[in-house]
């Protein structure tokens, strides 16, 4: 199928704002929630150290995300798959011509992994360089010069606050993750090749590190990435009962069952916004 001149990735699809009606294709508020920390002292704590930390906004989700597959992988299935997260940010290494740079920060969050006593604040600023070459690639700018925000205490324990919390609640699901589930949506004129955060069991997770619940532009990401997923991988996706999103920074999930969405409208959204053939839909 020949691409619309506009098509985007399904996160900036997502966040046109013209495609939506008032409320949302399908409204946050209907979303069950349910915290997955002791709200109250965890919020506080994490409020504190992000205000008083160095790393700010989308910085910290980057960072928060890289780490969290890469330590999730690296200790269930090894250091081979943990360094699948690097692919990504090497295809913009390569494009700005650094390639001997972009290893050897992969070369130095080996080494300090391997450390019986992790520096996690080293750990983290590396993690920090490694999300400019990613950027280049979601973005088209590439400052050669960028030096991360220094790591703080604040920014040492709000992040492993978030990845210690995060990581108990995706074992007790007690499936093994997939991470980074890309989708090449050939037959999606409206959309380019994406990927989803994170599928456990029946239930495909996005994260979100904000200070807010999640937005109408959230949700409609959401379902966009389980329709391209149904067209895609139906064997998978056919299993997937639940579309969440889960917030670390406020230690709660957010999600929809499956079942519950209209299905007209996720018709629509599937012909209109990912711009399926009606005559494939998977609905």
């Amino acid at each position: 199928m020949d691409k619309s001149e506009n098509a985007e990735s399904i996160s900036r699809l997502a966040r046109r704002s013209h495609i939506q009606p008032r409320g949302g294709f399908f409204a946050p508020g209907d979303m069950d929630v349910f915290s997955y920390v002791d709200t109250t002292d965890y919020c506080e704590k994490m409020e504190l150290n992000r205000r008083l930390g160095n790393i700010k906004g989308a910085l910290f989700g980057q960072v928060f995300e890289m780490m969290f597959q890469f330590e999730y992988e690296l200790d269930h299935s090894g250091l081979i798959p943990a360094l699948r997260i690097f692919q990504v940010g090497l295809l913009g290494a390569v494009l700005v011509v650094e390639m001997d740079e972009y290893l050897e920060l992969i070369s130095k969050v080996m080494e300090l992994y391997s450390s019986s006593d992790r520096n996690y604040r080293k750990i983290i600023y590396v993690f920090e360089k490694i999300t400019k070459y990613i950027a280049f690639l979601r973005s088209g700018w590439f400052d050669k010069y960028y030096l991360p925000p220094r790591v703080t205490v604040a920014d040492e324990k709000a992040i492993r606050s978030a990845l210690t919390a995060t990581r108990s609640l995706i074992d007790k699901y007690g499936y093994k993750p997939v991470f980074n589930k890309s989708f090449n949506v050939d037959d999606a004129k409206n959309m380019i090749k994406s990927a989803c955060d994170l599928i456990v069991g029946d239930t495909l997770f996005d994260f979100k590190c904000c200070k807010s619940a999640p937005s109408k532009a959230d949700t409609l990401q959401l379902v966009l990435y389980y329709l391209a997923g149904k067209h895609e991988d139906a064997e998978l996706f056919d299993g997937i009962k639940h579309l969440a999103i889960v917030n670390p920074v406020l230690g709660r999930v957010f999600s929809f069952d499956v079942d519950d969405l209209d299905k007209d409208t996720l018709r629509l959204v599937e012909t209109e916004v990912a711009g399926y053939s009606p005559d494939n839909s998977v609905v």
